[in-house]
């Protein structure tokens, strides 16, 4: 079976990735956990998750030089969502296996098909969700050559492009000549699962990836819009029932409910009901990401046409705490 990797650069584990690992091993206990990092000590103590440490290496360095964007931005962010496929391809090289990368803020199913992953004939596979952004919610890497063409491949597109981001990078490497790339299913295979100004381009892989898999898997549009945008873009406030702009889904068409047996929610139509494998969390509450209360919060999603907004107290006075004390060290003390 594949290897379940996390990657988390920079700093110290934040508590959503935490108890997201948690669940994890929990869920998983079959399954070999990696968390790759970078820090000289680690704040992990969990039993099933082991942690491996990320050497920079000089191609590591050369993208964050070919790079333009502030780097500043939540401990260089743009870089290490680039940076992390090296981290990824390093702990490849160490290990031999082949890998499914989940995204820290990214819950799975206990039915998630770690079997179909494992015998998969395509070199790398993720979610796009628009035609210039793929999403590593999900990443599959069957081997460490085709890690080794990411990570080349992510390098050029850097130099040619300072502030490319990994989204673009990933949506670019659909056309790779050299590389097998499948494009996970991210919902069903209906007209009306897309905007007409934007339909998916791609249903035959959509279709192959449904009859393989039996289910989805969550770029970035089913959690933003059932649960919530990341409060931390906007001064502590979640949007809940928002599209992502520019994206192939017409979500507000889509419709869901909690199945019990799963507890997990399934994409629902006239004809038949498919599991979602995946939910990307970015509104990181708490309660999705610990165990014991995710079935109760999963069952609290959006289901109307209009979107509402959430305030995270929490999240609104670590952000301005955050800005008078950059303040105060700015103007001197």
């Amino acid at each position: 079976m594949p290897t379940i990797v996390f990657v988390h650069l920079n700093s110290q584990i934040p508590r959503y990735l935490h108890l997201n690992l948690a669940g994890m091993a929990k869920l998983f206990p079959a399954q070999k956990i990696i968390l790759v990092h970078n820090q000289n000590k680690i704040n992990l103590s969990i039993p099933g998750v082991i942690p491996f440490k990320f050497e920079k290496s000089q191609i590591f360095l050369d993208i964050e030089e070919s790079l333009s964007h502030p780097k500043d931005f939540r401990n260089n962010f743009w870089f290490t969502a680039i940076g992390r496929f090296e981290a990824l391809h390093q702990y490849m090289k160490f290990s031999g296996e082949k890998i499914v990368h989940i995204e820290s803020d990214v819950i799975l199913a206990r039915d998630f098909p770690f079997k179909q992953f494992d015998d998969l004939q395509f070199d790398i596979a993720f979610p796009l969700v628009a035609r210039n952004r793929g999403v590593a919610s999900t990443l599959f890497i069957r081997n460490v050559e085709s890690a080794s063409e990411l990570v080349n491949f992510s390098l050029a597109a850097c130099q040619i492009q300072p502030k490319i981001s990994d989204m673009e990078i990933l949506a670019k490497l659909v056309s790779h000549k050299d590389l097998k790339i499948l494009l996970l299913p991210i919902t069903n295979a209906v007209e009306t699962s897309f905007h007409e100004s934007n339909c998916y381009p791609d249903l035959k892989s959509l279709n192959y990836g449904l009859k393989k898999f039996g289910g989805i898997f969550d770029g970035n549009d089913i959690g933003v819009f059932l649960y919530g945008t990341n409060p931390r873009n906007s001064r502590g406030v979640s949007t809940v029932g928002q599209e992502v702009i520019g994206n192939f889904a017409n979500i507000r068409l889509w419709r869901f409910r909690y199945n019990q047996s799963r507890e997990f929610i399934e994409q629902i139509s006239s004809t038949k009901s498919i599991p979602v494998y995946s939910i990307h969390a970015t509104c990181k509450k708490m309660s999705l990401f610990w165990l014991y209360s995710r079935a109760i919060t999963l069952k609290r999603f959006h289901k109307r046409k209009s979107s509402v907004k959430k305030i995270y107290i929490d999240v609104a006075l670590s952000m301005a705490v955050s800005k008078f004390y950059k303040l105060w060290l700015r103007t001197g003390k």
